[in-house]
């Protein structure tokens, strides 16, 4: 899967991800993220800031239930590291499935 945009405030973004089940009730996934500023910005510059950065991440999600799944993930920035980089980046939850009938 991927995606990619732009936001006004001046920057572009592109994301992709791959997953791989486990087993029927278990999947892994691995994502790579790019961003850029696409306007130069003085304070960022002095500061030491890049323009850009990738971060890489992976995870894993377990069904727990026919509507419900926990997940976890881990990542950090594989760019240039500065101190607006990602050095450890965690994340989990729980997801629910709602089914809404079609009439």
């Amino acid at each position: 899967m991927g995606t990619g945009g732009y936001f006004s405030r001046g920057a572009v973004f592109s994301a992709g991800a791959i997953e791989a089940e486990l087993s029927k009730r278990t999947w892994l996934t691995g994502s790579l993220s790019w961003s850029y500023s696409t306007r130069h910005d003085d304070l960022s510059a002095a500061l030491g800031f890049h323009r850009g950065r990738v971060d890489a991440g992976g995870g894993v999600t377990r069904a727990v239930g026919s509507r419900m799944a926990v997940y976890g993930s881990v990542g950090r920035t594989i760019s240039a590291r500065d101190d607006n980089s990602a050095s450890f980046i965690f994340a989990a939850g729980v997801s629910f499935g709602l089914e809404h009938p079609i009439r």
